[in-house]
């Protein structure tokens, strides 16, 4: 696989930035400035950037500087025609962030364990080694499994999804959860298990953690070419009410969907599911619960060749 690394510099004065990389044990491998001028841009393959003899140590990356600064990554396979993304996470301890005393992260989406794999990574940003604990829920809220993870500072647990617990797959599991009280910074991927059988596929997302009351979903995949599937996952120990409402891009009041999640449980409905007849009318999308809620949209194309997903924007 190729990393790709892009920062720009939203503010209006120079950043000189600092760009460290870190081992899966939380080694830090190197340290590189990055003088990125104000309006600018940097963009660099992560093995041109730290001159490391084996980059391929390089488990993460962290990055500072004294101006605002906006980022993402671009991964892809270097045998398969495929490549997904992941914008960079802000750690809870900025202005703007939440300071709670149990950091959680939720992974929402699980896709078929007979045809995806998925994997999940979740990282140890605080100053001290914890205990992180991990559970996977069925779309009840019922724990499936659970498991104690021990993580050193700025150390990177990896694993297949199965794997962080016993190792065996469950076909009704919905969404993972991860606990500490440290700051934790975590994703998931997911590709096809058999690319020799099946057509190349990949993808991602960031774990979510505080959730929104309302969540915007600024893209619906067009249904001629797309199968799209909403997954919400309901943050609270208590049913939530929820409506999902579908917009044209014209705009107008558009369609509207109104259910509940189960405590601590999860949903997940095609866009055919949400607003018969007038799937392929949404250009958009707007969840408004009870209580606060993580999700994203997942789309494949007909012929199982692309796949798409992406957190829902939380616009409270």
């Amino acid at each position: 696989y190729f990393t790709g690394v892009t920062l720009v510099n939203t503010g209006e004065a120079a950043a000189p930035a600092t760009l460290e990389a870190y081992a899966e044990n939380g080694e830090l491998l190197a340290s590189v400035p990055a003088d990125i001028p104000a309006g600018g841009k940097y963009v660099r393959l992560v093995d041109q950037v730290f001159g490391l003899a084996d980059p391929s140590q390089i488990r993460f990356l962290r990055v500072s500087a004294p101006e605002p600064l906006i980022g993402f990554e671009l991964f892809g396979s270097l045998l398969n025609p495929g490549m997904a993304g992941l914008p960079a996470f802000v750690p809870a301890g900025v202005p703007g962030k939440s300071n709670r005393e149990m950091r959680t992260l939720y992974y929402g989406e699980i896709p078929d364990p007979s045809f995806y794999y998925t994997g999940v990574t979740f990282s140890n940003l605080g100053l001290e080694p914890v205990t992180a604990r991990a559970s996977l829920h069925d779309a009840a809220g019922v724990a499936l499994a659970r498991a104690e993870w021990p993580v050193g500072v700025r150390q990177q647990i990896t694993r297949e999804i199965w794997n962080v617990f016993d190792g065996t797959p469950l076909a009704n599991a919905s969404y993972l959860k991860v606990q500490s009280p440290a700051e934790l910074l975590g994703f998931e991927l997911y590709l096809t298990r058999d690319p020799g059988q099946y057509p190349f596929q990949f993808d991602g997302l960031v774990g979510q953690g505080d959730g929104s009351l309302r969540l915007v979903f600024p893209m619906a995949a067009p249904a001629d070419d797309w199968t799209s599937r909403l997954k919400l996952v309901n943050l609270a120990a208590s049913e939530n009410a929820l409506t999902v409402r579908g917009y044209p891009a014209a705009g107008g009041d558009g369609w509207s969907w109104a259910g509940s999640v189960p405590a601590s449980g999860s949903l997940s409905l095609t866009m055919a599911e949400l607003f018969p007849g007038h799937e392929a009318e949404v250009a958009w999308l707007a969840v408004d619960g009870s209580f606060r809620l993580a999700g994203d949209l997942f789309y494949a194309s007909p012929d199982l060749t692309r796949l798409g997903s992406y957190a829902g924007i939380a616009a409270e």
